[in-house]
């Protein structure tokens, strides 16, 4: 298993993967992640954009050739009232679900907080969604804690 940055040729692959991520969000009840038309070449316009600008990060897992996952994080600048003004941000990380539990997500979590660290960060946040309960055990067995709780409601 090879982690690598991931490059303009991977940005399609990374879309269907993307893609999957919202898919089982959905099928959980997550249905405002629901996908709109075209949504595809949105996220694909938009990771270019944002890894044109410097402050993220797009990393692929490649098995035999085939990219079996991702991580994408950015720098999130935060209100300049707090002594801490920017963070990591891990926006979307998926493995394929044949390969999960063997340290893929682990790889890629450990690099993507390396780029947070070396860019001189203290912190790095994420979301993950509340039925999503191997994703939260993932997270808190790497050392992330509980902050805070979103709340949605449908209007």
């Amino acid at each position: 298993m090879d982690i690598r940055q991931a490059g303009d040729r991977d940005i399609q692959a990374v879309a269907r993967l993307q893609l999957k991520l919202m898919e089982e969000h959905v099928q959980a009840g997550d249905h405002y992640l629901a996908i709109a038309p075209g949504a595809s070449g949105k996220w694909v316009r938009y990771i270019k954009k944002m890894l044109r600008q410097g402050k993220s990060i797009l990393l692929v897992a490649e098995d035999n050739e085939k990219i079996v996952g991702y991580i994408f994080g950015y720098i999130k600048d935060g209100p300049p009232i707090f002594r801490e003004k920017c963070a990591g941000y891990i926006s979307d990380m998926y493995v394929l679900p044949t390969l999960r539990k063997r340290g893929v997500g682990q790889q890629l979590l450990h690099q993507a907080l390396d780029f947070f660290r070396a860019a001189g960060l203290e912190a790095c946040e994420l979301h993950a969604s509340v039925w999503n309960a191997g994703a939260l055990e993932f997270y808190r067995r790497l050392g992330f804690k509980d902050v805070m709780v979103k709340l949605r409601c449908g209007l």
